[in-house]
């Protein structure tokens, strides 16, 4: 069954090379943050067709990021995405966001390397279209772009945070997804502590300081002086359970009392005998 149409944060347009190298992580890192994403073979199911996806997906984004390869420009594919992307661009609002993975921005620009070459394999069966996925080329060689260099998921990190700012200051009149906790590349963050931990009572192993958000205090999580300290939060206590009194320390020093009394009673008892 095919998809509905919908609105999307950012289209993401990529040569299949980089899919499991690194627009997978990308994607997935947008997603973990709350963004809407479009992506081939994940947003196109059975029976879709294939051209009208595509454009859908492009005309219904806010943005798009390209993922620029050694050998992007050899697929049509990606050159119609381009120049569709370049055209919903006239939009004033919409952006664009280069990525340059393993290429350098002069060769999309000139058509040097693998993007001349490209070209130039493309004119026996697509001469209508060259000239146009050449100054689309151009255009997009124009803009800006941020090599993928040191450590990956840092970058990711990066671009999902640029995604944000970008899209902040493009569509101020739009809700856009909170930013949340971001877990280091191959690793897995648990949610559960932005939702249940205080800082000053957060378990390192289980719940970095950094992770925890006062205001954010599962109320069914608290219970003071006898929870564990990883699930405390004393301002926010939930009815209490048999394990916890409702006051801790007052039923402790009531009990002291009791005690005392019981032994002042007992010490009268005493001297009245020895006074009969």
């Amino acid at each position: 069954m095919a998809k509905e149409t919908s609105f999307c944060h950012v289209f993401l347009s990529f040569r299949g090379e980089t899919r499991n190298k690194f627009t997978c992580f990308l994607y997935e890192a947008l997603r973990a943050q709350g963004f809407v994403v479009f992506m081939d073979k994940t947003d196109i199911c059975v029976g879709d067709e294939v051209d009208l996806r595509i454009k859908e997906g492009i005309r219904n984004s806010m943005s798009a990021i390209i993922i620029f390869s050694q050998n992007y420009a050899y697929s049509t594919w990606c050159l119609d995405e381009l120049v569709l992307i370049l055209e919903h661009r006239k939009n004033s609002k919409y952006f664009i966001i280069p990525i340059l993975y393993e290429v350098e921005i002069r060769d999309i620009k000139y058509q040097l390397g693998n993007y001349g070459l490209a070209l130039e394999k493309h004119r026996e069966r697509h001469s209508d279209k060259v000239e146009k996925w050449r100054e689309a080329l151009v255009e997009v060689g124009k803009i800006l772009g941020d090599h993928v260099e040191g450590l990956q998921s840092t970058f990711i990190q990066n671009t999902v945070k640029m995604l944000q700012e970008k899209l902040a200051v493009k569509y101020p009149e739009c809700c856009l997804p909170t930013p949340k906790l971001m877990a280091p590349f191959g690793s897995v963050v648990d949610n559960s502590c932005q939702e249940m931990c205080c800082p000053e009572k957060c378990s390192p192993e289980r719940c970095p300081p950094k992770n925890c958000s006062p205001e954010k205090c599962s109320p069914d999580q608290c219970c003071p002086e006898k929870c564990p300290p990883d699930q405390c939060c004393p301002e926010k206590c939930p009815p209490w359970p048999e394990k916890c009194s409702p006051e801790p320390k007052n039923a402790f020093m009531k009990t002291i009392v009791s005690k005392s009394v019981q032994k002042k009673k007992h010490l009268l008892k005493s001297i009245n005998k020895l006074l009969k």
